[in-house]
């Protein structure tokens, strides 16, 4: 019996997804009901969303362009405080699509429209292969090319489509830490702490944060100067989607030790920073806190080499941006940031994400299941695209 190559299983697998992706908005329709139902009004409904933007959109067009879809796309250009978003308007207007049908949803469009909002621009297509990358930012490049500072020329086509693709980077990396996966808890085996230390102070070790919770027992201070991680602090646990993942295990009630290991950009340009962590939460009482904090000296010490430790009572103050915040000023302080490019950026950040989460997914036993969005209506999907979580494209039907 003749071996098949993995790389033509690899391209038969992804055919055959992409071949099913096709069909699921003619599915959807059939599923959907006119009138105000509680998943979209009057008939409105998802066919779908994600982070892979316009070439990942045009899969789930139909292939045999007899529907009319409308979707909505997030174009970003630039970073930090220079950061420009459009949100571009899609009318899938299919060629083949029955006329009657074809009337009576175009008739009925604003409905959809009333979903999706205000939008900066929007265009049509006919066909599905009309959607792709080249085709739509020629489509879409005017209604950046008003927006550009004073003396600076607008973004060539071939600019435009580098900021996307960096762009389509970071919404993925996004769209992947805000999912599931396996911690160390979850897994059949248990981890000492110093292998959970040596994963993590790897710059691409499989785990990139680790909380530790130190312990009541009354200690004299020559005990504590002494004594190992394990006797001093109990194992909470460590993760690979870095810090939402990591706030799932941090209460208000509780004083924490942890480590951090945050990297910006990717391959040779990548950096990495380790952060200690001191969680003392709001809730913890007076006298708990005092006894907890006797032993904040002695693990941290266990939990080196890092770049600096941050304290914090409030969890508002453990966010990816407001960490990248104290990331900032510690590099201006000691002179490591380079004016005219923001090496330590949100954008960085999950790319480096994004790479370490791709790395590690042997590591975690990933299933192509792993990944997959749950199902949402029309206005959480459209909610979720324009406040920035991670997906850039939505893509809505209309049931008539």
């Amino acid at each position: 019996m003749a071996l098949v190559p993995p790389s033509k299983m690899h391209m038969d697998s992804k055919a055959k997804a992409e071949r099913r992706r096709s069909t699921i908005a003619a599915e959807k329709f059939k599923k959907a009901k006119k009138g105000k139902t509680r998943d979209g009004p009057d008939g409105v409904f998802t066919v779908g969303y994600g982070a892979g933007g316009i070439e990942e959109m045009s899969e789930y067009l139909p292939s045999s362009d007899d529907m009319v879809l409308f979707g909505l796309l997030d174009f970003k250009i630039g970073s930090g405080m220079f950061t420009r978003h459009k949100l571009i308007y899609m009318h899938f207007n299919g060629e083949h699509c029955k006329n009657i049908l074809k009337g009576r949803i175009n008739a009925e469009r604003k409905k959809v429209e009333k979903v999706i909002g205000a939008t900066n621009g929007g265009f049509q297509i006919c066909h599905q292969s009309e959607c792709h990358v080249d085709t739509v930012l020629e489509k879409v490049a005017k209604y950046f090319a008003a927006d550009h500072a004073p003396g600076e020329d607008p973004l060539t086509l071939k600019e435009l489509k580098l900021e996307y693709e960096k762009q389509i980077k970071s919404d993925q990396a996004k769209q992947l830490a805000s999912g599931k996966r396996k911690t160390a808890r979850d897994f059949d085996r248990k981890f000492t702490n110093g292998e959970i230390l040596k994963y993590i102070h790897h710059p691409t070790g499989p785990f990139n944060w680790a909380l530790f919770k130190p312990n009541k027992k009354s200690m004299r201070t020559a005990e504590i100067n002494s004594a190992p991680l394990s006797k001093i602090a109990k194992f909470v646990n460590a993760g690979s989607l870095s810090v939402n993942e990591m706030m799932e295990d941090v209460k208000d009630d509780e004083v924490l030790g942890g480590i951090l290991r945050m990297g910006f950009g990717s391959g040779t340009f990548r950096r990495t920073k380790h952060i200690a962590i001191w969680w003392s939460g709001e809730k913890v009482g007076a006298v708990a806190r005092g006894a907890f904090n006797a032993k904040k000296k002695r693990v941290l010490e266990l939990l080196k080499p890092f770049s600096f430790s941050y304290t914090a009572q409030r969890k508002e103050d453990l966010t990816v941006t407001h960490l990248i915040d104290i990331v900032h000023k510690k590099l201006v302080v000691d002179g490591a940031t380079k004016s005219g490019h923001d090496m330590f950026s949100e954008d960085a950040f999950y790319e480096a994400l994004g790479e370490e989460i791709n790395a590690s997914k042997d590591f975690f036993g990933d299933t192509e299941d792993s990944g997959k969005l749950k199902d949402l209506t029309p206005k959480k999907a459209v909610r979720k695209l324009k406040k920035y979580e991670g997906i850039n494209w939505v893509l809505l039907g209309l049931k008539k």
